[in-house]
């Protein structure tokens, strides 16, 4: 390939990259609530499981759930997003339900406190909890400690793409 196509191609192929590196990512983040007996304080014996995934928007001012449990031994009485570090206790910064069946799930999407905007993104996702009571575990049946995916991106320089190229 004669030269001058060879530099066309490095500077479309740098502007490519570079678009991609000024190009805002989703600015929606989501965690993660893997919901199991063993996970409450203390552990409880129950055989249920679940699975909770909230996803915020990019303003931090409102939070979309989906929460689906089943296999409880009871009915569900609460469920709750609390803040605490994992397999601590905290306060509840989101009450979520009253009641549900021993196997349900819940959609919805909620107004986010301002005063809570920065504790979805402390250590992605880690220091909040999703807790279910019941009638035969009213301190919690069920519990997922919270986990996000957070991925920092690098914005590239020149000098980093071109070094690709030597």
């Amino acid at each position: 390939m004669p030269k001058r196509y060879q530099r066309v191609a490095l500077v479309t192929l740098c502007l490519a990259v570079a678009a991609c590196v000024a190009a805002p990512a989703s600015a929606d983040f989501t965690v993660f609530f893997p919901l199991r007996a063993s996970m409450v304080v203390p552990p409880s014996s129950s055989g249920g499981t679940g699975v909770g995934r909230f996803t915020w928007n990019a303003a931090f001012d409102s939070v979309s759930y989906h929460v689906e449990y089943s296999g409880l031994g009871s009915p569900c009485t609460s469920l709750d997003l609390h803040s605490a570090a994992p397999f601590k206790s905290g306060p509840v910064v989101l009450h979520l339900a009253e009641s549900g069946g021993t196997s349900n799930s819940f959609d919805n999407t909620v107004a986010w406190p301002a005063t809570l905007k920065g504790l979805p993104h402390l250590g992605c996702g880690t220091q909040m909890y999703l807790e279910l009571d019941t009638i035969a575990y009213p301190a919690g049946e069920l519990r997922g400690n919270g986990f996000g995916i957070c991925d920092p991106v690098k914005p590239a320089t020149w000098g980093q793409v071109r070094r690709l190229y030597r």
